[in-house]
């Protein structure tokens, strides 16, 4: 069966999005699912929303950033392990439970979403384009935890 669907652009204007600028915001995990990129090797693609502006650098004063999103990846190869470490000590995993082999499935991605964490920002170019990109996690503190969204 063939679907066929008419569509008219004309007087539309394509959507962009300026990067979320550098800064620290409390994040939590909305999507998280196992990939596998060009050249064959697995890795975990996360999407966090932010639910709170820390602070800002620069000029910006956080107006319109809450709601937003940022994407991180994850390869699972020797040389990005510290970063999935990085990742799951953030989430609030427990750092004996990272002394074991586990099995990274569908299921153990989704039993992240929801979970919170700090990511702080920087802006790097990504194929011409400013990005932000996570430069580093940690968990929430006492504070911030019993400050729930």
């Amino acid at each position: 069966m063939k679907i066929l669907v008419k569509v008219n652009l004309a007087n539309v204007e394509a959507v962009s999005f300026d990067a979320v600028p550098p800064g620290t915001y409390r994040v939590a995990v909305e999507r998280c699912e196992l990939t596998e990129s060009a050249a064959g090797n697995t890795g975990i693609f996360w999407l966090y929303r932010i639910n709170d502006v820390i602070s800002t650098r620069g000029s910006e004063d956080g107006t319109g950033i809450i709601g937003r999103t940022l994407v991180n990846n994850t390869m699972l190869m020797e040389s990005s392990l510290p970063f999935l470490t990085r990742t799951l000590l953030a989430l609030g995993t427990d750092p004996e439970d990272l002394n074991a082999e586990f099995e990274a499935d569908q299921d153990w991605c989704e039993s992240h979403i929801g979970k919170e964490c700090v990511v702080t920002t920087r802006i790097r170019p990504y194929n011409g384009e400013p990005q932000a990109d996570i430069q580093n996690m940690r968990a929430l503190n006492e504070t911030e935890a019993g400050q729930l969204v």
